[in-house]
């Protein structure tokens, strides 16, 4: 590798001997980075590179990539990834610079390559299921959110073992485009193997909506406002740090090149760093190709799972500016290490922001209903 510097930037000449003798190799400043044609592969890893040194997960940075620019020698307008069209190998660029400026504009960038009319995204929602688990109440709300806000055509429930208990009963009674699709959970991703059920999760909702088009949604997730204005877009997730993208909700046409980017990003999977490609290199990835994805700054995952005291707890306006709530339920009762199970019975009676969502999506109203005699679940909470 020779380095020089080149009006303050840091341009770094990349040469591989398997790929090719000599790689070309185009020089950008920043000033003219914006007006890069849509489709030129220039990939820059500062914010990913630094998470992961902190991480000492370095093989990640630098190598990914590298492969990142192999998979993506062919990309062109027609979507193509694996059939490069050309010889030549495109610009390598490592841009270390600027990236402060270039986030400040996330709220602002046009993310999509579609016209406002234009819906893209089908009108499916699915959810992932992997395990002989139990069904619980909190699951119920999520998907029966989803029924009644989203209005699916088909909610597509992907298990390799049906779940179990009232809850999923009620939920086959009451959700009238509910269908089980079996699947088995991934076990590997391009020779890596999958030992996590979170991160087999997080490689088949990929899969799904490369196959399917939609709407992914994990079950801890509250839909309350529709997000019909969402499916206008490619490609859209919901802003979880100031450096992380939430894999909660996923929003995607089957055809989105970025929802192909980012499968791609999983060559380098390291099952050791648990949010590293699910979050992280999604968001890296937003910061080259912004043209290829909608960001939603606190829509769709704010609050975030730092903040699950302000959802269980306290009180906010959830019902404004909010397409989902991305409840963190798990990390909360972890956090909070209290045991409870949330029912039909008790949520009407909890005083805080979960309560008021819960009722809302079960019972059509937010106000506390009094008079119930199961009081005593709910100590630990108030």
């Amino acid at each position: 590798m020779v380095a020089k510097n080149y009006r303050g930037l840091t341009i770094c000449l990349i040469s591989s001997s398997i790929l090719s003798t000599v790689a070309l190799v185009s020089f950008v400043t920043w000033s003219n980075l914006t007006s890069l044609n849509p489709t030129t592969p220039v990939i820059y890893n500062g914010i990913f590179q630094k998470h992961i040194a902190r991480r000492n997960h370095s093989s990640l940075n630098l190598d990914m990539l590298r492969v990142m620019k192999e998979r993506i020698e062919g990309f062109n307008e027609t979507g193509s990834f694996f059939n490069a069209s050309s010889d030549i190998s495109p610009a390598f660029e490592q841009i270390e610079s600027n990236v402060a400026a270039r986030n400040n504009t996330i709220g602002t960038l046009q993310r999509h390559h579609t016209t406002p009319d234009t819906t893209v995204v089908p009108n499916i929602a699915h959810y992932v299921w992997f395990g002989n688990n139990t069904f619980r109440f909190d699951h119920l709300i999520s998907i029966l959110s989803a029924y009644k806000i989203m209005k699916p055509d088909r909610i597509l429930f992907h298990t390799d073992s049906e779940p179990r208990g009232r809850y999923w009963e009620e939920a086959k009674a009451k959700i009238t485009t509910l269908q089980v699709f079996p699947r088995q959970a991934p076990l590997t991703i391009f020779n890596h193997t999958l030992n996590r059920k979170e991160h087999m999760s997080d490689v088949a909702r990929l899969q799904i909506l490369l196959q399917y088009g939609g709407v992914y949604t994990d079950l801890d997730v509250i839909h309350i406002n529709s997000i019909e204005p969402l499916r206008h877009f490619d490609f859209v997730m919901g802003k979880a740090s100031h450096n992380a993208l939430n894999n909660g909700i996923i929003i995607s046409s089957k055809n989105s090149k970025f929802l192909k980017l980012f499968y791609e990003s999983y060559l380098y999977f390291n099952s050791s760093c648990w949010s590293c490609n699910s979050a992280y290199a999604s968001y890296e990835l937003s910061q080259v190709y912004p043209h290829l994805i909608r960001i939603e700054d606190n829509s769709l995952a704010q609050p975030n799972h730092q903040q699950t005291d302000l959802i269980f707890y306290g009180h906010f306006r959830w019902w404004e500016g909010h397409f989902t709530i991305h409840t963190w339920i798990r990390v909360f009762l972890k956090r909070a290490r209290v045991h409870i199970y949330f029912t039909p019975e008790n949520i009407r009676i909890l005083d805080s922001a979960f309560g008021e969502m819960c009722r809302f999506i079960y019972y059509g109203r937010v106000d506390l209903i009094q008079n119930v005699a199961d009081h005593a679940a709910l100590t630990l909470l108030l």
